[in-house]
């Protein structure tokens, strides 16, 4: 499964459907979320956006929109949508998260985790 805080949620689940073939790497979009892939490379790939009812128009106490003028979320991840309409997420578009005004660098995350002598 996959989602975002701002999209209200799940955007995708994990669960068998259709056509055998279509069951690869990718998930369909949950049945009331729409995703997109903006502006794709030569791959197919572009930045992932989501629009449905759940998702979150701003935040409450910042300046910043959170979905555009036609209600699409930017995600902030890559990914392509095949022609199921799959969506396979490939990276994040960005390698920092803010969180709480902070700058975490997810590379950094994952390399002290995978260094970190509790996670096998």
């Amino acid at each position: 499964m996959w989602g975002i805080a701002e999209s209200g949620g799940f955007v995708t689940l994990a669960r068998e459907w259709g056509p055998r073939e279509a069951l690869g790497d990718g998930r369909p979009p949950l049945p009331v979320l729409r995703a997109a892939d903006d502006s794709p490379d030569s791959d197919g790939c572009g930045e992932v956006l989501v629009r449905s009812p759940t998702v979150m128009l701003g935040y409450l106490v910042e300046d910043d929109v959170a979905a555009d003028a036609d209600n699409w979320l930017r995600s902030g991840h890559l990914g392509r949508l095949d022609g199921y309409g799959c969506l396979l997420l490939v990276e994040r578009s960005k390698d920092v998260v803010i969180r709480d005004g902070e700058n975490i660098s997810c590379p950094s995350v994952e390399t002290a985790l995978l260094h970190h002598p509790d996670v096998k």
